[in-house]
């Protein structure tokens, strides 16, 4: 339970007991103040607050129950909604056990407030936003689904046909790239229509790793990472054209290279070095290559933000950071999420109907 369960629940718990008479205003206020903040994983309190107003009726506190149970209605109602002309949330959606299994949440980095859009015995993770922030891709156990960005509307797109390990939206929204696994070493990168139609091959590799797909603003090319060495441990950065031609090395460096994620602007790539011991960054014609800073795991995550100034990652603790790219300063840690996967990370692009 969090705090803000806790003290919603001692409220409500006050309010019962000692009846309706004696619920002075500064006790509507906490309500309030409890219910605006709560994540919107606890329906159960406006259940609550709903089951409660037929006794405050009979007792005669009628104004107070009408105006507990619409103001909290409106506040239940409306709290993940943009208002008009004001600041939009700033989301990323990223995978962590903390329910008991993992699955997909979002955090608002303003508040770090955080909320569960998956539930169940599946493992949810590789979490990636479609271009309009309506829609969040993901990988259920090894399979590929999307949902809404509410958590409703689950449908499956690709399954049983290897183990998903990278998905990405094309910038036009028609189109997710994902990676596949396959038994005894094999690797692919496919495309499909995002309703789940023209399941399409792109590159299959005899190689034992092969994943992580990002596409470039143009939706003209990707950058993946795969390990085409015969003994393994030289994982790198190459650029695939959409139309399936060679795909053309980008780093070379000794060691793995992963989880690239092309900037905003198309200027920059930021991946997973070996070489730097953490965040770097490299332009897509090779040059520029520049360690940001050092993340003790390997296989971590990152985003940039929709304005591409900032770039966010997952480190080995389950906490999440952001680092400005310009000012590259020290990393600003996130609060909310301190049980997150670090390969799953995915920044929203836009506001939901902005």
């Amino acid at each position: 339970m969090t705090p803000l369960d806790s003290t919603l629940e001692e409220r409500l718990r006050d309010w019962l007991v000692d009846g309706p008479e004696a619920l002075p205003d500064r006790s509507v206020r906490e309500i309030m103040s409890a219910v605006r903040a709560l994540p919107q994983t606890a329906p159960r309190w406006w259940d609550r607050l709903l089951s409660a107003a037929p006794a405050l009726l009979a007792g005669g506190a009628v104004a107070a129950a009408g105006a507990i149970v619409a103001i909290v209605g409106v506040s239940m109602l409306t709290r993940d909604a943009p208002s008009t002309g004001g600041p939009v949330a700033d989301l990323i959606a990223y995978a962590s056990d903390a329910g008991g299994t993992l699955d997909i949440w979002t955090v608002d980095l303003a508040s770090g407030a955080t909320v569960q859009l998956t539930s169940g015995p599946e493992s949810d993770t590789q979490p990636a936003w479609s271009p309009d922030g309506g829609h969040i891709a993901f990988s259920r156990d090894g399979d590929l689904w999307t949902m809404a960005a509410d958590g409703s509307d689950e449908v499956p797109i690709v399954v049983g046909d290897g183990l998903t390990d990278g998905v990405d939206w094309s910038p036009d929204g028609s189109t997710i790239a994902y990676s596949l696994q396959r038994g005894e070493g094999g690797s692919e990168i496919r495309l499909i229509g995002a309703d789940g139609s023209d399941d399409r091959l792109l590159l299959a590799v005899d190689a034992p790793f092969g994943c992580c797909p990002s596409w470039s603003p143009t939706g003209e090319e990707l950058v993946i990472a795969i390990d085409l060495s015969t003994t393994g441990g030289e994982i790198d950065l190459y650029l695939l054209d959409v139309d399936g031609d060679v795909p053309r090395r980008l780093t070379a460096l000794g060691g793995d290279d992963g989880s690239p994620a092309w900037s905003p602007s198309g200027d920059l790539i930021a991946y997973q070095s070996d070489t730097g011991g953490g965040l770097a960054i490299i332009a897509p014609d090779g040059s520029g290559r520049r360690d940001l800073v050092r993340v003790s795991n390997k296989g971590f995550a990152s985003d940039w933000s929709p304005s591409g100034d900032r770039i966010a990652w997952v480190d080995p603790s389950g906490e999440l950071w952001i680092l400005d790219v310009a000012d590259q300063g020290d990393p600003t840690p996130i609060s909310g999420p301190t049980s997150a996967t670090p390969n799953s990370l995915s920044w929203r692009p836009v506001a939901r109907g902005g």
